[in-house]
């Protein structure tokens, strides 16, 4: 007799928390460092804004105007290093290599990569109105 287990190719992510921030007359940039396993090693991540549309892929939005902004992601914690989001689309070959291995790599605090969002053009927030902007980024990880 055969016993055979099958186990699926596996994806954790975690550690995401809310990027906040506070205009002051300057463009805003903020970031937030999570945690990425896959069984495999390797990932492709897919990043989507609720409120984007055509002309403005990320939006955030207020109840009377919005503003449009960019993400950059990277399997590091550094943003410098990162690629320019598309929205809706996945970028392939990420290295999800947390140190020790699972779950102990993605757990207590660990992080291995980073999203950046960057509201660049100032003069669009200081013609904004005033209130609170908000969006919900969705992040789909896929194991390769």
């Amino acid at each position: 007799m055969d016993v055979i287990v099958n186990v699926p190719p596996l994806a954790l992510i975690n550690e995401l928390d809310t990027i906040t921030l506070n205009y002051t007359g300057a463009a805003l940039t903020g970031s937030d460092e999570f945690c990425v396993w896959s069984s495999s090693g390797a990932y492709g991540i897919t990043i989507s804004s609720l409120n984007g549309d055509a002309t403005d892929p990320f939006r955030a939005i207020s109840a009377t105007d919005s503003l449009a902004y960019t993400v950059v992601f990277d399997d590091s914690t550094d943003p410098a290093t990162g690629v320019a989001v598309t929205e809706g689309t996945p970028i392939l070959g990420q290295d999800s290599t947390p140190e020790n291995g699972f779950p102990i790599g993605c757990s207590a605090g660990a992080t291995n990569a980073v999203v950046q969002v960057n509201f660049v053009d100032a003069g669009n927030l200081a013609g904004a109105d005033a209130g609170v902007y908000t969006d919900e980024m969705t992040l789909l990880v896929s194991p390769e």
